[in-house]
């Protein structure tokens, strides 16, 4: 299945679904009605639980009788369209799939596998002559999505845990104890701090007392939910500093990467046909490139190399005269201003500063984090439900910070006590 067959899909059962972003396997993602039913068929499978059981623990938003029409429409299509989603593969494979002999097998993040992943890696660990799994249940976060950690914390083997991290200071692990303490049922690890410096941690009241400080240095900008990173984009673009999302397409470089090649070109300097093709994107046509030039542009390969002379005589650009701030004339008034700001203070092609979610952020680190305390309404009732689970989300926020750890007071009930 991929983004056309759910194109298809919609269309042909009348199911209005989201189109705005695609999960890692290519899934629509969103709250549209579609998009929800979708969920909770994916979560009868990774769990293995009848679509009923399904329905009764995750489906709460959609009706069952529109659930069942749905799963048989969709299940149909994929029959007369000879097409399988990620979870198909998954589930096909462990119910009927050969298993190959295997010198070693290694299984990476095992702490994140769902029920119907443990069965495929328990059937292909079969003919393997050794098993490793690394991973860390403090660390799984992704329960809501199907992990099934308690297999995990449960597994019996041999067992040995790396007794140093090399990120984590002695102060900033001394919060992500506190955190992990009240977890109710984990494996039990020590591990050391690294290095001799100690540290920080700083209580805010607002991430603004930051704006001076983001203006230097690499920073991760967390919190709990999506809703709550506004605040953050407001701040990068008062400080004038050049910043990324790291789960969204928001993102600056292409832009910053536009006007650096624009800047080479008129320098005198060279541009690869792929930078070429990005500057025509954000230009005109007839004003400030001749029409019907943009196929020939499409065509260059992507690592050609052109002057700008090149580009007014062959590839129809007619602006070459302009600052960037005129020939990029695609480019939003507001992304203009901010990209004028940005560029007097914050003089790099590569943002410093990361704004993500505590899940998006896994597996990242930066020397500095600001965390926000507020979590939403929907994550604090799940914290209600399970708290473990909260418990995990914020122990791996807090373990992103190399050297200080920004703590923001919150500024709503819905809160984790950090």
């Amino acid at each position: 299945m991929n983004p056309s067959d759910y194109y298809a899909l919609a269309k042909e059962t009348g199911t209005s679904i989201s189109f705005d972003s695609f999960d890692a396997y290519g899934m629509p993602e969103g709250r549209h009605m579609g998009n929800l039913l979708l969920s909770v068929i994916s979560q009868s499978k990774i769990r293995e639980m009848s679509l009923k059981d399904a329905w009764t623990k995750y489906g709460d938003q959609v009706d069952y009788d529109e659930l069942v029409e749905f799963d048989e429409k969709l299940s149909y299509y994929k029959l007369l369209n000879n097409k399988m989603d990620f979870d198909d593969v998954i589930q096909e494979y462990a119910n009927s799939g050969t298993v190959p002999s295997l010198h070693v097998l290694f299984i990476d993040e095992a702490q994140d596998l769902s029920s119907i992943q443990w069965r495929m890696a328990e059937k292909l660990a079969l003919k393997a002559n050794e098993v490793f799994l690394a991973g860390d249940d403090d660390q799984s976060i992704y329960e809501w999505a199907g992990a099934d950690v308690q297999h995990f914390i449960k597994l019996q083997g041999r067992v040995e845990t790396l007794g140093r991290s090399w990120r984590v200071p002695p102060r900033i692990k001394e919060v992500s104890n506190r955190i992990i303490e009240r977890i109710s049922e984990r494996r039990e690890k020590s591990w050391e701090s690294v290095g001799e410096e100690q540290g920080e941690v700083e209580y805010i009241r607002s991430p603004l007392e930051l704006i001076d400080e983001i203006r230097e240095g690499q920073w991760l900008l967390m919190a709990r939910t999506n809703g709550l990173l506004r605040d953050y984009e407001e701040m990068c673009i008062e400080a004038g500093v050049f910043y990324r999302y790291a789960h969204k397409a928001k993102d600056f470089k292409e832009l910053v990467l536009a006007v650096r090649t624009w800047q080479t070109l008129r320098s005198g300097g060279l541009a690869v046909g792929r930078r070429v093709k990005l500057l025509y994107s954000l230009m005109s046509s007839v004003e400030r490139v001749k029409h019907g030039i943009k196929s020939k542009v499409n065509a260059m390969e992507d690592n050609g190399v052109f002057t700008i002379k090149q580009l007014k005589d062959d590839y129809g650009l007619l602006c070459s005269d302009l600052d960037w701030a005129d020939a990029l004339d695609r480019i939003t008034d507001s992304d203009r201003d901010y990209m004028e700001r940005a560029l007097e203070v914050d003089d790099i092609s590569e943002p410093r500063i990361t704004i993500s979610t505590i899940h998006g952020a896994k597996g990242g680190e930066a020397d500095n984090v600001v965390l926000l305390s507020d979590m939403g309404l929907n994550a604090y009732n799940a914290m209600i439900d399970n708290e473990d689970a909260e418990h995990r989300v914020w122990y791996v926020g807090v373990t992103r910070a190399k050297k200080k750890l920004y703590i923001c007071e919150p500024s709503t009930q819905y809160i984790y006590d950090l």
